[in-house]
């Protein structure tokens, strides 16, 4: 392949970053994740979008199980559990819709438990578990602040007589 792991990591960081802030099709995710009904007064139709992020979500997931297989040497059905929740503990981390965010919570997530697994061993788990819930009754925005695009910008853009 003659790309290192890391490479097709970061590559496909910024091709989704490109997509979500560069492209009509990521404007049109962004208004509808902040508000369905608005994105479709204007213009947007939420059961495209909402298809295509799934597309896309399963896109990267296929792409994760090959970077995996290609790494360990085998597949197995079970074996996404783990994997599933540790992105789920590292969208926590960053805020849930905040991708830079959710980057940064996963690379977070990996120094702790590559930390945890030094100092305190076979705990790790229960001390991530303890910190991630520690997270989502503190802030449900996530400890990262959020610098992400808000849908402020396109409703502001939206005729006052519109009827919501």
């Amino acid at each position: 392949m003659g790309r290192s792991w890391a490479e097709v990591t970061a590559l496909t960081m910024a091709g989704l970053l490109a997509l979500i802030h560069g492209t009509k099709l990521g404007r049109a995710m962004r208004a509808t994740a902040e508000n369905p009904r608005v994105a479709q007064l204007m213009g947007v139709q939420p059961d495209k979008v909402i298809s295509a992020t799934f597309i896309i979500g399963a896109a990267l997931a296929a792409l994760a199980g090959v970077m995996w297989a290609a790494n360990y040497g085998s597949v197995q059905h079970t074996m996404g559990f783990l994997p599933g929740l540790k992105a789920f503990t590292a969208a926590v981390f960053g805020g849930i819709g905040n991708l830079g965010g959710a980057m940064v919570g996963g690379l977070l997530l990996g120094v702790i438990e590559a930390m945890g697994a030094g100092y305190i061993g076979e705990l790790t788990g229960d001390v991530l578990g303890a910190v991630t819930q520690a997270t989502m009754l503190a802030a449900t925005t996530g400890p990262i602040p959020s610098i992400s695009w808000r849908a402020s910008s396109v409703t502001s853009r939206m005729p006052s007589n519109v009827p919501m």
